[in-house]
């Protein structure tokens, strides 16, 4: 009896070490996969356009209102992800490292405010969803807003290129067809300081500052030559 009670006593033991082993085989994959997407996902970082310092000053507003139509874009600049074109030749996508919104929604959201900050307008600037019909409508495609990278880390061999065309439509009731004021493509080119994607967003945001104040400049000239006529 005892020798019995002995030999079941070692097989319940083996049994249930061979249980706690296979546990163990099932939970190792699972905590290692969780280590393992700790380590292999980082927190993603959003980048916006800031507004920097106006160069432009308006002396007298125009009349009326502007409306600023929502910007189109290239198929390339569809993508919330920023790109980095390596040594003219490979196209990067920073999947960790994004725009809060498209490029063109940027690029129109930061030209609203500055032409509002600017005092361009009596009536200010309307979007394309408000009721109240506007006296100038501004409206415009983004063709380039990608980062230029070099393994080279000298001054201005690192850059970031922004460029978009513009229409500027003066509206007339009476008037069949488009009275365009402006026609214009402009485009920027921004050094940075080195070839690290936290430079990309601050250049931008310069270049953005830049290139608006002399859109801006141009808008209220045409606007002034037009009244003229």
């Amino acid at each position: 009896m005892k020798c019995n009670e002995n030999t079941n006593a070692i097989s319940n033991t083996n049994t249930a070490a061979i249980r706690i082993i296979i546990i163990c085989v099932f939970l190792l994959p699972i905590f290692y996969g969780c280590i393992s997407l700790k380590s292999e996902y980082p927190d993603i970082s959003f980048y916006r356009l800031t507004q920097g310092p106006s160069k432009f000053r308006v002396g007298i507003s125009n009349e009326g209102t502007l409306q600023i139509r929502n910007f189109s874009s290239s198929d390339q600049l569809g993508t919330e992800h920023i790109m980095a074109i390596w040594d003219e030749q490979k196209i990067q996508n920073y999947y960790y490292h994004r725009w809060i919104s498209a490029p063109a929604e940027l690029v129109t959201d930061f030209i609203i405010e500055r032409i509002n900050n600017s005092k361009l307008f009596k009536g200010g600037v309307i979007k394309p969803n408000s009721l109240l019909i506007p006296d100038y409508i501004l409206e415009g495609h983004l063709l380039d807003m990608i980062a230029h990278n070099t393994h080279d880390n000298e001054l201005d061999t690192n850059y970031v290129v922004i460029s978009y065309q513009i229409s500027l439509i003066k509206k007339e009731p009476l008037r069949a067809e488009k009275n365009v004021l402006l026609n214009k493509l402009y485009s920027i080119s921004i050094p940075r300081e080195n070839n690290q994607v936290a430079t990309i967003a601050p250049a931008f945001s310069r270049g953005m500052s830049d290139l608006s104040d002399i859109m801006l400049n141009d808008i209220n000239e045409a606007i002034k030559n037009s009244n003229k006529k």
